[in-house]
């Protein structure tokens, strides 16, 4: 456990851990922070809170469904503000949880989890062989800067976690490993301006602007927004193909886009109004 950090001029030159009943001080030529959400270094950068704590809860067991798969479903009612996952790895171990926006609920994330489960009994048949019971919480903020001098901020302690899904472990891995990289650049060369690479690729990977509008846009969507939302989807993907529509804009991506928005009037009109207000306010909040 880190105590006390020593900092001279723009460097760090020293920190002190807890190891037992032990002090240890170690002289770190760059010291990468990874100690989660609290982080003891957020006193050296500007972090800004925003207002879209997660909850979640969720078990573990085997083989929920087929292997290197996974399932998301919405609910505005059952799960305000979230959703809910089912995750199966490679080697069969599986995962299904229930992430909800803290600010919506009126009780604990583990009731809600086992409430959706009866109203579902298709996904309560898959998740029924659970082994172990975990909780967490999350809370979303930004910072100003994820290095300063020879400090780098990676994963949670970074607050790179996904506005929109909540995911961290992704995140997490890739800035870790950019920052090991340009770290051993540092230690090779000597030269610290290497480290301004590490804030370039974080700044580039996880610009997270979209996730925020998402987010925004979803959590005003009640059920019969989803369907709908999910209806225009289907009728989009029997027209065109919509990964290329979302990456490359084209004329008849375009009117096949309107072909859909038309044939679904007044509910995507709805649809488009509840966007562009939820796309207003992360702008006007921000």
């Amino acid at each position: 456990m880190v105590e006390e950090i020593n900092k001279d001029g723009g460097r760090f030159h020293g920190v002190t851990v807890l190891e037992g009943a032990e002090k240890i001080e170690i002289k770190p030529e760059i010291i990468i922070a990874a100690d989660g959400e609290n982080s003891i270094f957020h006193r050296y950068v500007d972090k800004q809170f925003v207002n879209k704590d997660r909850v979640a809860y969720g078990v573990t067991g085997k083989e929920f469904i087929q292997p290197d798969t996974s399932e998301i479903y919405f609910d505005a009612q059952l799960a305000p503000g979230g959703y809910f996952y089912i995750v199966t790895s490679l080697s069969g171990l599986s995962s299904a949880g229930i992430v909800l926006d803290a600010n919506k609920i009126k009780r604990s994330s583990g009731e809600y989890f086992y409430d959706f489960l009866p109203k579902n009994p298709t996904i309560a048949d898959k998740v029924k062989l659970s082994t172990n019971k975990f909780d967490g919480e999350r809370h979303l903020f930004t910072l100003n800067r994820h290095t300063q001098d020879n400090l780098l901020l990676v994963g949670d302690a970074a607050g790179l976690i996904d506005p929109l899904m909540g995911y961290g472990m992704m995140p997490a891995i890739v800035s870790g490993y950019y920052a090991g990289k340009y770290s051993a650049e540092v230690i090779k060369s000597g030269d610290y301006g290497a480290l301004k690479k590490y804030e370039r690729e974080v700044r580039k990977r996880f610009n997270r602007g979209m996730s925020f509008i998402y987010h925004r846009i979803f959590e005003s969507f009640d059920n019969k927004d989803l369907d709908m939302l999910i209806k225009i989807a289907n009728d989009l993907e029997d027209r065109t193909n919509v990964d290329d529509l979302m990456a490359r804009l084209s004329i008849s991506g375009l009117f096949h886009l309107l072909n859909v928005f038309l044939k679904n009037l007044p509910s995507s009109g709805r649809l488009l109004a509840k966007s562009c207000k939820g796309i207003c306010e992360t702008i006007y909040r921000s």
